[in-house]
């Protein structure tokens, strides 16, 4: 996925449904469109500048989506608590036989603020090499 920062904290991000993605016959799998999500909602806290790890996730399916469809993700930061921060996603088709302006999935999410350090003892277990955090818009999904 590639993100763009749009107008305000929110972001847009695209995703082709590969057929390696399949779950049932001809529709992507519904963990990939989760992870897709939590992906999003963690690119908009990145906005604030701050690394932020997932919290709670929810995901509320609307209908199947076609594989070779294009997928458009938009999330946004809907408030903030201290160190918690509150977002919300949805996604339509915007390429393919079923495009549309219909919603197909939407999300909510809780993410919480943490520190660098915060993965300092896991680094030996990242391919044996400590990594940095991730720069804004990059994505291997």
């Amino acid at each position: 996925m590639h993100f763009t920062a749009t107008e305000g904290i929110e972001v847009v991000g695209r995703l082709t449904a590969e057929s390696r993605y399949q779950g049932g016959p001809g529709v992507i799998h519904g963990g990939i469109l989760t992870t897709a999500f939590d992906e999003t909602q963690g690119m908009a806290c990145m906005l604030l500048g701050t690394a932020v790890v997932t919290g709670h996730l929810q995901i509320d399916f609307a209908r199947p989506i076609p594989l070779g469809s294009v997928l458009e993700f938009r999330a946004r930061i809907d408030g903030m608590i201290r160190r918690k921060v509150y977002t919300s996603s949805e996604v339509r088709i915007v390429e393919g036989a079923a495009a549309s302006d219909e919603i197909v999935a939407t999300s909510r999410g809780l993410f919480l603020k943490i520190k660098p350090e915060h993965f300092t003892p896991m680094q030996e277990f990242v391919d044996g090499q400590p990594t940095g955090l991730p720069t804004f818009g990059d994505s291997t999904l």
